[in-house]
C-alpha cells in the first residue's frame, strides 16, 4: 500500500488543507471496509484506479463516480475496495471549497457528487489526464495549476471573514459560542449562521460538534494512556451521555467501538 500526504502550494494554502493520495494493490481483502466519518470538510476525489463502493446504512451499494465532490457530511457510512485503488483528494479548508465552486456548498452537504454533473466549473478532461498522468507529482501539478485557474476574488471578502472565525474554533477545539464567532466576524447571528452555511456548507452548531468530534481523535493520538472518562474531560465534555451520543451519531459506534475499529487520526487536525 502506498499512501503519502503533500502541502498545497502558497496561494492555494489558504484554501486548503493537504492532498493525500492513496495506492493500493488488489492482493488485499477486498471485502475490508473503512467506517467514514465527518470530518468539517469538502473533498474533490479523482480515482485512477478502481473505484470505491459506497455503504450507506439501509441503501443499495454504490460505486462512487471516477471524479466526485464530496460535500460536508453529518453522517458517517462505509467504502470498501473493488479492485486494485488509486485515489487523488484534495482536503478543503472549512470555507475553502466555494473560492472554487459557484454554488452554496449546502447544496452538497451529505453527497458525492459526480464531477460531470457540474457542467464546466470542473474541467472534464481534467478526470483523464489526472488518470493518464504517470506519476503521482504530475498529478498534484495538475490539480494545482487548475485550482489556481479558477481562483478569484468574488467571494474572498466572506471568505476571509469565515476563516478568522475558523481559526477561532480551531484554537478552542469547537469549544465556542456561535454568539462570539458572529461577534468577531462583525455579523449578526442571523447573517453569520446564513454566510456559514454557504461557504461551509453546515450550520455553525452543526460544525462546532463535528469539530469537537475531531479533536477526540487528534487528542486521544496522542494521549492513549487517559481513559475514557478522562479523554472525554479533556475535550471539554462534562457530561458523559453527550460524549457517547455524539460518538452513536457521528461514527455510528460507541467510543470503545470507535477505537477499536477506526484509526485515531483526525484529518480536521493533521499537521503535514
Amino acid at each position: 500500500m502506498f499512501y503519502s500526504v503533500y502541502e498545497p502550494t502558497d496561494v492555494l494554502r489558504p484554501f486548503i488543507l493537504f492532498y493525500w493520495i492513496l495506492e493500493t494493490d488488489t492482493s488485499l481483502a477486498l471485502s475490508a471496509k473503512q467506517r467514514i466519518i465527518p470530518n468539517g470538510c469538502v473533498e474533490l476525489i479523482f480515482h485512477f484506479g478502481d473505484r470505491l463502493n459506497t455503504l450507506i446504512p439501509d441503501k443499495q451499494p454504490e460505486k462512487q463516480p471516477q471524479s466526485m465532490i464530496s460535500g460536508q457530511s453529518t453522517r458517517f457510512y462505509d467504502v470498501e475496495q473493488s479492485g486494485k485503488t488509486g485515489m487523488l483528494s484534495i482536503l478543503f479548508k472549512p470555507h475553502g471549497a466555494r473560492m472554487f465552486l459557484d454554488l452554496p456548498i449546502s447544496e452538497i452537504t451529505n453527497q458525492n457528487v459526480d464531477l460531470t454533473l457540474l457542467g464546466r466549473q470542473f474541467a472534464p478532461e481534467l478526470t483523464e489526464k489526472i488518470a493518464l498522468a504517470g506519476n503521482h507529482e504530475s498529478r498534484i501539478s495538475l490539480i494545482e495549476e487548475y485550482l489556481i485557474s479558477k481562483l478569484t476574488d468574488k467571494h474572498l471578502y466572506n471568505a476571509n471573514r469565515l476563516a478568522g472565525t475558523i481559526e477561532i474554533i480551531n484554537r478552542y477545539k469547537g469549544l465556542v459560542s456561535v454568539g462570539e464567532l458572529a461577534s468577531a466576524a462583525c455579523l449578526s447571528h442571523k447573517q453569520y449562521d446564513r454566510v456559514f452555511y454557504d461557504f461551509v456548507g453546515l450550520h455553525p452548531k452543526e460544525f462546532l460538534k463535528i469539530v469537537r468530534l475531531q479533536y477526540v481523535f487528534h487528542h486521544h493520538k496522542h494521549h492513549r494512556h487517559e481513559s475514557l472518562t478522562e479523554l472525554a474531560y479533556s475535550c471539554g465534555y462534562y457530561d458523559q451521555a453527550h460524549f457517547v451520543n455524539d460518538f452513536k451519531t457521528l461514527t455510528g459506534y460507541t467510543p470503545r467501538q470507535c477505537f477499536a475499529e477506526c484509526d485515531s487520526e483526525s484529518d480536521y487536525f493533521f499537521q503535514v
